[in-house]
């Protein structure tokens, strides 16, 4: 090999190790529900699973899918007259507890309810603190609820998608339930209604 082939050769090797060694440079929900207030790296955590929460969905069930896309994963109820526009069901493929909004045929929001053991990616879940949410999400939004003077509503917001959010109901004290979405369906208190 003459000089010039081993200077091509290095050069080539440096470029490809670079590139080799380089991570992505962007995030998605999936991975870190917020970027800023990770809870993804901490030791211990689970990878995304069809039983955990991230501002994408939970599972196949992801926040923006259409129907057609959502019965690629299983069973979806048809529309009953007049629920066209929003309607609210559980899909027997997702955990207990679940249940998905449906606006437009789109699933714009998923609800955690009371009975279900379903945590978000950093562990948050049914029955923590307001004390355990804050320290999961210090940048979160706290919220008075809308009918009861004494429950909070905690509002953590993607840093990825400014239109996605998890909105923890808690009593005051801990949390009662709590749901995944988009604007602006995911602040409809009173679901589809």
């Amino acid at each position: 090999m003459n000089t010039r082939s081993i200077i091509t050769a290095f050069i080539v090797a440096l470029a490809c190790g670079c590139k080799r060694d380089a991570q992505p440079s962007t995030t998605t929900d999936t991975t870190r529900p917020d970027a800023v207030n990770s809870d993804a790296g901490k030791a211990g955590q689970a990878s995304p699973t069809a039983n955990t929460v991230t501002f994408d969905g939970i599972g196949r069930a992801r926040i923006g899918s259409t129907i057609a896309q959502l019965r690629e994963a299983g069973a979806v109820p048809d529309a009953k007259p007049g629920e066209s526009a929003c309607r609210i069901v559980h899909l027997d493929w997702m955990p207990a507890g679940t249940r998905v909004m449906l606006a437009h045929d789109t699933l714009a929001r998923i609800d955690v309810d009371t009975s279900s053991r379903v945590r978000t990616i950093g562990g948050a879940g049914n029955g923590d603190t307001e004390t355990r949410i804050h320290q999961l999400y210090p940048n979160l939004r706290t919220q008075a609820d809308k009918y009861v003077a004494t429950d909070h509503d905690l509002i953590v917001s993607s840093t990825n998608d400014t239109l996605r959010r998890i909105i923890f109901d808690t009593d005051g004290k801990t949390v009662k339930r709590y749901r995944i979405g988009k604007e602006p369906e995911i602040s409809f208190v009173e679901g589809c209604g």
